[in-house]
């Protein structure tokens, strides 16, 4: 098996060990690895904040279009996966922690992640 695929499963169990009901990426077509709604396969909902970010760009992060599902509702979405890690440490008020510590600045960096260019 290869690596794409174990980790697919690992996460088609754990919605289905959660009861999360599945749908493919044409809804009743496709694999069934995409979630129902969004929510289901966040660790908490979408912060707002969070959310007008994900709106403010052109990926269908978070609306589904043509009878698709949204891209985050995939449950090998990386975005997803940003969201379920970085969204605590964004309402905890330690993304510059985090963010030291994954080496994309340095430690006690006081520039606001709010800033932007």
């Amino acid at each position: 098996m290869k690596a794409y695929e174990y980790i697919l499963s690992k996460q088609v169990q754990w919605a289905i060990n959660r009861g999360i009901p599945l749908i493919g990426s044409k809804g009743k077509r496709g694999q069934p690895a995409y979630t129902s709604k969004l929510d289901q396969n966040l660790f908490e909902p979408l912060d707002p904040d969070v959310r007008e970010c994900f709106m403010a760009g052109d990926g269908n992060e978070i609306l589904g279009s043509s009878g698709s599902p949204a891209k985050m509702q995939a449950l090998h979405s990386s975005s997803a996966l940003g969201v379920k890690i970085f969204q605590y440490w964004q309402k905890i008020n330690q993304v510059p922690v985090i963010a030291a510590a994954c080496g994309l600045c340095r430690k006690g960096n006081t520039v606001s992640e709010k800033n932007r260019i």
